[in-house]
């Protein structure tokens, strides 16, 4: 996968550093860099051992106006899976009263979901895929974009990770 543009993370070694952003730029803090998850290296032509990546993005203090607009909200999401080059199968959002939108993204590939607390100016975004061709880190980049957030972390975890497969293949499953 190519590098993360608004530069959420970075790849060190196997593991991927996850970061504070401030106005575009890396901060240090007492818990800004971390190992989150043992993963394989992000070049996705590569074979991962892997069914699926996994992006987890928090992203607070959002500034765009339009944050609790679920129709503005679907347009961003739509436009993320196409700039990754997904192909959409379907949307579906929802509006909560008085405030909140929860949507995703179903993609041939998988999914991108959302899940928006206006009054905290917060939003979870999540973008799962099965497929080495999808380009997750462009529809990050954009949402994280689009949503003008000031601060914003991104972990990705790799799913259902083959060597484990394979060893539960020969143990009894009930």
């Amino acid at each position: 996968m190519e590098g993360f543009q608004a530069g959420g993370y970075h790849c060190q070694g196997r593991f991927i550093m996850k970061h504070k952003i401030q106005n575009g730029r890396r901060i240090k803090s007492n818990n800004s860099t971390r190992r989150v998850v043992q993963v394989a290296a992000l070049d996705r032509s590569k074979k991962l051992d892997a069914l699926g990546t996994q992006l987890l993005i928090e992203m607070h203090e959002c500034l765009v106006d339009r944050i609790d607009d679920v129709d503005w909200v679907e347009g961003v999401m739509s436009e993320a899976a196409k700039r990754a080059q997904a192909r959409i199968v379907n949307t579906v959002f929802h509006k909560f009263n008085p405030v909140g939108i929860s949507g995703v993204v179903v993609i041939a590939e998988s999914h991108i979901a959302i899940h928006i607390w206006p009054e905290y100016r917060y939003a979870a975004l999540d973008i799962f895929s099965c497929g080495s061709a999808f380009k997750m880190s462009e529809a990050a980049s954009f949402v994280v974009e689009q949503f003008r957030c000031i601060h914003h972390s991104v972990t990705e975890v790799q799913r259902g990770l083959l060597s484990h497969i394979a060893g539960l293949r020969g143990s009894q499953i009930v």
